[in-house]
């Protein structure tokens, strides 16, 4: 049965089905006529497929399903008429005028079409002709509907064959008669739209049905642009003109919105830029709220993509002052959201950026900068979208210029702090990790405190921000020392750089403060060599040390360790109150980890050059302290690091070397583990070795080789592989060495 409607109407999707079955039908009965060579009853059966066009119950998208299968079924006509028809004998301009006679105007236009478009083919009607018939009788179709889809028919049987260069022969037609039809046919397509959007839709789907009505008549500008024949003269004077007439005229956002795009995205780049002004200035006429963002931004990516396919492009044109000029005026007329304004700017910002030399597009971002921040301080709220777009703009400035020429563009920090926490954040470790991979260097106080404004959430809390895991903050924390780090060290700007530093560490929090003080106190022992004034810049090193000790006493000793080498190196006189300070710290800090800290203190000996800063009472502490360690083994080892740091190439303590080797000897002998015992013992020879190499006058050929010798019987009584392999590695190692003494030496 078939389903009614409301009084016996015939719903609309059953009404299509019903013309799609009755066209199927009398297509095949078109192919059998047409083989059987029953020409009359062929055409009979194409007039019944078209009549099946001729309803006004099925909407856009229903009646473009059915037009879709009128293409194919007349596709089957048309083939056959340029083949078998011609073939046997038959006229086409005879049949053209024949199916003129047929009745209900609808039906007849199709049908004309279809046999016109194939008489053109076959040079038996002139295209001329042809066009100025279409032209004339598709006027006879009113209905918005069947005037669109008809229309949109005579440019697909038509669009290739439309005359696109002047002939000797007027039948034969030219590029104007070419330009004239399809001016003509966009005209009255979108005279037709205009009558059915009249109404209000309130529907996704119907918006999507204009859409797809848009798109027929945006095919007229798609053959304009094919025809090679347009040059830029015409589409300026022609062309356009009445394009943007037409288009004025509809009234109407969703057909404005749509055919400008089409029209950008038909014709080139070129011919764009050459009316570029009339373009623009049309955009004020167009009504409220249409999508002036889109417009405008697929006109800006359309030039852009041809500038990089293109680069040699003349750019006479000034690009930022005639957008900025009409985009200022624009937004007067239209009712746009922040989302669009900021997304216009951005578009703007990346064509200005192509388009003008770096001097030119730097001073005209200066000018965008204070548009978009005079439009966000002067609006109530930010919506998410918003900020994600200012913070494209933000990012784009930040990788076409060096670092310090984007922080110092126009209000660049203040826009900046206008993102929410989230953007903001991401903003910054973005600035942080672009300043780590840049070479340039901040050279003053104030470029230190403009990056340093630039990067703030790296180091501050601020009132709308998100907890962030510790992990995070040690990200935010090394990328804050990334870029203290990133200045010069010059002697008439480093106390003014370092006192910017320690201004922002007072407002680091104390989790984010215990990674920058420590990076705070390597700033000014890389500058000892730079600036005179080794008294104060190690006064000062030590106030911050005291600073990190309240926060982490092990990090306070790794830090007064690194400043009692640096000031050994220096030979500055109170070095050793560094190497004792840190002893203090060690002694009084309950909670810290001794063996940790203790391992930090014993490799600094390295460093501490006892012989000539009479540093005694650090070596004191130190054996002191490895003395108090609870575990044997771990006691023996730090006490071969003890003698390995006292007798070197730096220092030259020999009694205290070899002092700190016979403790640990006593320590291999606790050591209850005959793994952990032998182990320490190949250690301890090994440093005695070293210490005879290095002419250690308490060290000779013969105690090593007792020595040796008590290592072997102790391997000999084991079966610990691991340990025979250390002990002929360590064998080998001597058999290399080229010194005349060793040859002393029997392991």
């Amino acid at each position: 049965m078939q389903a009614k409607g409301k009084k016996g109407v015939i719903e609309p999707k059953a009404e299509l089905s019903q013309r799609q079955t009755t066209m199927n039908l009398h297509t095949d009965l078109l192919r059998r006529d047409m083989d059987h060579k029953n020409y009359t009853s062929a055409v009979e059966n194409a007039f019944k497929i078209c009549e099946q066009m001729n309803t006004s119950n099925l909407s856009p998208r229903l009646y473009y399903d059915l037009y879709l299968l009128l293409q194919q079924c007349l596709s089957v006509l048309d083939m056959y008429l340029r083949s078998d028809y011609v073939a046997s004998g038959n006229d086409l301009l005879d049949l053209y005028e024949e199916v003129q006679g047929f009745p209900t105007v609808v039906s007849r236009l199709y049908l004309m079409c279809i046999v016109g478009s194939s008489a053109v083919k076959t040079k038996k009607i002139s295209v001329v002709v042809f066009m100025k018939d279409m032209i004339e009788m598709s006027r006879g179709i009113q209905h918005p509907i069947k005037g669109i889809f008809f229309r949109g028919y005579i440019l697909d049987c038509i669009k290739t064959v439309l005359p696109d260069f002047t002939t000797e022969n007027p039948a034969d037609g030219n590029l104007t008669n070419s330009i004239e039809f399809l001016l003509n046919n966009f005209s009255e397509m979108c005279r037709l739209l205009v009558r059915l959007t009249q109404g209000p839709r309130t529907s996704e789907e119907q918006i999507d049905e204009q859409m797809q009505l848009c798109q027929f008549v945006g095919k007229n500008l798609t053959y304009l642009s094919n025809l090679e024949g347009v040059s830029i003269e015409l589409y300026s004077t022609n062309i356009l003109p009445r394009f943007l007439e037409q288009v004025l005229l509809s009234r109407d956002k969703v057909t404005q919105d749509y055919l400008y795009d089409a029209l950008i995205q038909a014709f080139p780049a070129e011919y764009q830029l050459e009316t570029l002004h009339l373009l623009l200035h049309s955009l004020g006429g167009v009504v409220a709220n249409v999508g002036i963002r889109r417009v405008l931004c697929s006109l800006m990516d359309r030039i852009m993509t041809h500038l990089k396919l293109n680069p040699q492009t003349e750019r006479k044109l000034d690009i930022f002052q005639i957008f900025s000029t009409h985009i200022t005026q624009i937004v007067k007329t239209q009712n746009l959201s922040s989302e669009d304004f900021l997304n216009i700017y951005l578009s703007l910002s990346r064509l200005v950026m192509v388009w003008h030399t770096e001097e030119e597009s730097y001073k005209n971002m200066n000018i965008i900068n204070s548009i978009i921040y005079n439009y966000l301080t002067n609006i109530q709220t930010i919506d998410i979208n918003t900020a994600k777009c200012l913070n494209d703009v933000l990012k784009l400035e930040m990788q076409k210029y060096k670092v310090l020429e984007a922080m110092q563009l126009k209000v660049y920090p203040e826009l900046l702090n206008i993102l929410p926490y989230t953007l903001r954040h991401e903003a910054h470790r973005f600035i942080g990790d672009v300043i780590g991979k840049q070479d340039e260097k901040f050279k003053s106080g104030e470029e230190m405190v403009l990056a340093i404004r630039c990067v703030e959430t790296l180091y501050k809390d601020s009132q709308d921000m998100v907890p962030l895991s510790q992990e995070e903050l040690t990200v935010d924390a090394n990328l804050f020392k990334t870029v203290i780090l990133t200045s010069v060290v010059e002697k008439g700007s480093f106390f003014e750089i370092i006192k910017e530093a320690k201004f922002a560490a007072q407002y680091s929090g104390n989790t984010r403060a215990l990674m920058i003080l420590p990076t705070i106190v390597s700033m000014y022992l890389r500058a000892i060599n730079v600036v005179e004034n080794d008294n104060k810049m190690f006064r000062e090193v030590l106030v911050i040390i005291k600073k990190i000790k309240a926060l982490s006493p092990l990090i306070a000793i790794k830090c007064s360790l690194e400043a009692a080498g640096v000031g050994s190196l220096k030979g500055y006189e109170n070095t050793s109150y560094f190497f004792e300070y840190a002893l203090i710290v060690f002694e009084d800090e309950k909670e810290l980890d001794k063996n940790v800290a203790l391992n930090e203190i014993v490799q600094a000996l390295a460093s501490c050059h006892v012989d000539k800063n009479g540093n005694e009472i650090y070596v004191a502490g130190c054996l002191k302290f490895v003395s108090q360690v609870s575990d044997p083994y771990l006691r023996g080892k730090l006490f071969v690091k003890v003698s390995s740091a006292l007798f070197n190439e730096k220092a030259k303590q020999a009694k205290l070397a070899v002092v700190a080797l016979h403790k640990a000897v006593k320590e291999a002998g606790i050591c209850m583990v005959p793994e952990q015992n032998i182990e320490l013992l190949i250690d301890i020879l090994n440093v005695y070795i070293v210490h005879y190499v290095r002419e250690n006058p308490e060290v000779d050929a013969e105690f090593i080789n007792n020595f040796a010798g008590v290592i072997k019987e102790n391997i000999s009584q084991t079966d610990l592989p691991n340990l025979q392999a250390y002990y002929q590695q360590t064998v080998k190692n001597v058999a290399e060495r080229k010194e005349e003494k060793i040859k002393l030496l029997k392991l």
